[in-house]
């Protein structure tokens, strides 16, 4: 239990003028409040970032989608300054608000639904984290202070703050403290100087270990999906996968993603919400009993096989790919992963041949 003290008037006076003092300020952007508490700056970043995604996701729709590196530019270019202005005094901690914006625009490019299992999408795009971006912004301020003349303001901020962490915990030298000796920087933190370095080389370094920590974490996470039982087995690595960066319509990659990400609407996905025993969840578009998940889809369901037979021949034929050789598991890596447009027509079409065929059924 604690006892907080209650507030008290103060005066503060320069000479015999009495100065006003308020709970918050606005200086240069930023809203700064008598606690220093950065939630109400966030929040307006969050709503300004909002805003930028916004038009940034109505350009791609109206334009029937853009390529992944034009989105990822006009992301980097215009929403992501908004996200982490002056994050190098802020950054230290995570904000939910921040991150739900970074997915809400990974979701808008992948077409897929707010069900969609965050490593999943996230490990698709490989977007750096947020937290990673914010961090990296704390250590290219630290370089700017370390570089200054020790009789500037932000300078001689910093010596006093260094003074005064050594009795209080919660500072911004402590902060960019665990930052730098959690990318391997502390010996460059100790010297108090940048050693030459550019503060480019620091802050590309700083983010490599920080990425190289965070791929750890990511894989923990999609292994402890059940979601993910197919992701699993299709991406290892927190990387770009190939078919964003292919000539496939956004149709047709929102597709892809969606059976990737394991919420494609088959029995094996749909069956989980009605509490359908696994070995339950029977395909309704064909009579072999088997279990619809994307393998079954995909690889052998009768109903598409003219489809199929024709998508393979079309591969043999134009990318020299020998599917008689191929195992099971190989032919569904290539049709997920490969970004080849017959095989992106091939899942739209038998995805639509699947709507039909139930349409009628019911």
């Amino acid at each position: 239990m604690s006892f907080p003290c209650k507030a008290c008037e103060n005066v503060f006076k320069i000479g015999d003028k009495i100065v006003d003092y308020t709970s918050q300020y606005r200086y240069l952007g930023l809203t700064v409040s008598e606690t220093l508490d950065y939630n109400i700056s966030v929040n307006e970043l969050i709503t300004g970032s909002s805003r930028a995604l916004g038009s940034l996701v109505s350009k791609y729709y109206s334009t029937d989608g853009f390529d992944y590196d034009t989105y990822t530019k006009l992301f980097e270019s215009t929403v992501a300054p908004i996200m982490t202005y002056c994050a190098g005094v802020w950054g230290f901690k995570a904000y939910e608000g921040l991150d739900k914006l970074q997915n809400r625009a990974i979701r808008s490019f992948l077409g897929v639904g707010k069900f969609t299992p965050i490593p999943g999408m996230t490990g698709e795009m490989a977007w750096i984290p947020v937290s990673i971006r914010n961090h990296c912004q704390m250590i290219k301020l630290w370089c700017r202070i370390v570089n200054m003349h020790s009789e500037r303001l932000p300078s001689r901020i910093y010596a006093w703050d260094c003074s005064f962490s050594r009795n209080h915990k919660d500072t911004w030298y402590n902060n960019i403290k665990s930052i730098m000796n959690e990318s391997g920087l502390d010996t460059l933190f100790n010297s108090k100087c940048t050693d030459g370095l550019s503060t480019k080389f620091i802050s590309n370094f700083a983010k490599d270990m920080l990425m190289q920590k965070y791929q750890i974490t990511w894989e923990k996470a999609v292994e402890a999906m059940p979601k993910l039982r197919t992701y699993r087995d299709l991406n290892t690595t927190y990387s770009v996968q190939p078919y964003l960066k292919s000539g496939i319509s956004r149709h047709e990659r929102s597709a892809i993603a969606r059976l990737r990400c394991g919420v494609f609407p088959l029995e094996i996905e749909k069956g989980r919400y009605r509490g359908v025993p696994a070995d339950r969840r029977l395909c309704k578009v064909c009579r072999t009993g088997s279990v619809e998940d994307e393998k079954h889809f995909l690889l052998h369901c009768p109903t598409y096989s003219l489809q199929r037979n024709r998508m393979f021949m079309d591969c043999q034929q134009r990318y020299n790919c020998n599917f008689d050789n191929m195992s099971d598991m190989d032919k569904f890596k290539f049709l997920l992963s490969a970004g080849v447009k017959i095989v992106s027509k091939f899942i739209t079409n038998i995805s639509d041949i699947r709507t039909q065929t139930l349409m009628r059924k019911n």
